[in-house]
């Protein structure tokens, strides 16, 4: 199972999104990544409304079930409705507390409306389940930055990379954090291996300096 990371600063370059999946029987039946709900007997898209429904139907005959939950609240997210999104995920919650996924939209959903310890708290729930889920010390990290506690951020990013060492975005935050701590040969370190895998943004900035790589 993979997360998506959020944006919050101006310098985090994840990105903020959610996960989606077709609504399961079970957990291990989810299918990550997909922007609107797929029907796999037709290979076509239902529309959000039509999947709201099916899901409301669903939650009306069986409203202790965590995963149904979950969807509607993805569903909800996906209409731009976060107060019902995080009621759903709340449910979810309840039902079923090791429901990580549900746990890290919610602290997505805490993350953006700017309720940090909230938000600390579900990734740290993530993290307690989950500890090999980079993206949730990522945005444990952003967090934390909100907050302005500068070295735990600079640890939550550290342990991502050490799960997701392949990963340029968690390097280049990273990097961010020690130009702010005064760090620059460290930042200098972390923006190279950035753009050593590609990231557009350290490259710049490294070309800035006039370190041609």
């Amino acid at each position: 199972m993979s997360f998506h990371r959020s944006i919050f600063f101006v310098f985090i370059s994840c990105h903020f999104s959610v996960i989606s999946f077709s609504i399961p029987v079970t957990a291990s039946e989810v299918t990550i990544d997909k922007p609107i709900i797929k029907d796999p007997q037709r290979n076509t898209y239902y529309s959000l409304q039509l999947e709201l429904d099916r899901l409301n139907n669903l939650i009306a005959q069986d409203n202790n079930n965590a995963d149904y939950l979950y969807n509607r609240g993805w569903i909800f997210e996906k209409m731009n409705d976060a107060v019902k999104a995080e009621k759903d995920y709340s449910s979810a919650i309840e039902i079923d507390k090791g429901h990580t996924d549900a746990l890290y939209n919610r602290g997505l959903i805490y993350l953006k409306s700017n309720r940090y310890d909230l938000a600390i708290k579900d990734f740290s729930e993530v993290i307690r389940i989950k500890p090999g889920s980079a993206d949730a010390f990522c945005n444990r990290g952003n967090s934390y930055l909100a907050k302005e506690k500068t070295k735990n951020a600079l640890q939550d990013f550290t342990s991502a990379i050490q799960i997701a060492p392949q990963d340029p975005d968690l390097y280049y935050n990273r990097a961010l954090i020690y130009l702010s701590m005064g760090k620059k040969t460290l930042a200098v370190e972390d923006m190279s291996e950035a753009a050593r895998m590609g990231h557009v943004q350290a490259r710049e900035y490294l070309n800035r300096l006039g370190n041609k790589l």
